[in-house]
């Protein structure tokens, strides 16, 4: 099954596109690989998220209908069970996928196509919250950014004890993921706050305008791809010659190109 990752910045189709090698279908599943690994390697380069996700308690979600090769769901109560970006995991679902949208009610859409049918089954939505530091403030910077949306907030005592926050009215500045509670304060403490959100940068569509960056993120993901898709093509790796003493011996050494690190120094954090 070739299916990418949640958190990689394309799609297969584009990624396939980008390498012009739409005719070969062998080669799709180096292509997921490779983007997938790209991805990856972004995310560890900047120590950080990139790609939307969603932050919440995770859910059960009954009396879900998925049929092999589709990535339709089709279902009820979707509305209340289900959010955009949400992970999900379950029989039938390949590895990595999440809810790419939430058509209606009933009906909601996967990034990648289900690997077998299900009539029904029950899946598994969404992952765990974000856990921050409470501030003493109304005011918070969260960790996961561009902060898009939030659902919930609660502080956690010493003993465990779940308070929810009041966050009628909640601002925030999306691009820094400054959150705002106008009515309520986040308690000073370590770990003590947990948020239920959406966090990350998103793909533009006919329904949603997207972020700006997210053109950046797709060229540095496609280019960085072409070099690790090439490397399992051609099975050598990147080469580098090393003499110790008499010996000679071989490594594979793999340098991101200037123009890849270069394009990702503004989404390191604080800058």
């Amino acid at each position: 099954m070739n299916n990418l990752l949640a958190s990689v910045p394309t799609t297969l189709e584009e990624a396939v596109t980008f390498l012009d090698r739409g005719g070969i279908e062998s080669d799709r599943a180096k292509i997921a690989i490779a983007a997938n690994s790209a991805a990856i390697w972004m995310e560890r380069h900047l120590a950080r998220r990139l790609v939307s996700r969603t932050y919440r308690t995770a859910v059960a979600v009954a009396g879900c209908v998925i049929a092999a090769n589709s990535k339709a769901i089709a279902g009820a109560g979707f509305a209340a069970s289900l959010k955009q970006h949400d992970a999900i995991v379950g029989p039938g679902i390949a590895p990595g996928s999440r809810i790419e949208s939430v058509d209606s009610d009933a009906a909601a859409t996967m990034n990648n196509a289900a690997t077998a049918p299900g009539d029904p089954v029950t899946l598994t939505a969404g992952s765990e919250p974000l856990v921050e530091d409470g501030t003493g403030k109304r005011t918070l910077y969260c960790s996961e950014f561009p902060l898009t949306e939030l659902f919930a907030a609660r502080s956690i005592a010493n003993d465990g004890t779940e308070t929810a926050l009041d966050i009628a009215g909640y601002r925030l500045d999306r691009k820094l993921g400054l959150l705002i509670l106008t009515a309520d304060g986040f308690p000073q403490g370590d770990a003590n706050v947990e948020l239920e959100c959406r966090a990350g940068y998103r793909a533009p569509s006919a329904t949603e305008r997207g972020d700006d960056e997210w053109a950046t993120l797709q060229w540095a993901c496609h280019r960085l791809m072409l070099c690790l898709f090439k490397d399992q093509s051609d099975k050598l790796g990147r080469a580098v010659s090393q003499q110790i003493g008499a010996a000679s011996v071989t490594l594979t050494d793999f340098r991101p190109p200037a123009d890849v690190v270069n394009m990702l120094a503004p989404f390191r954090r604080g800058l």
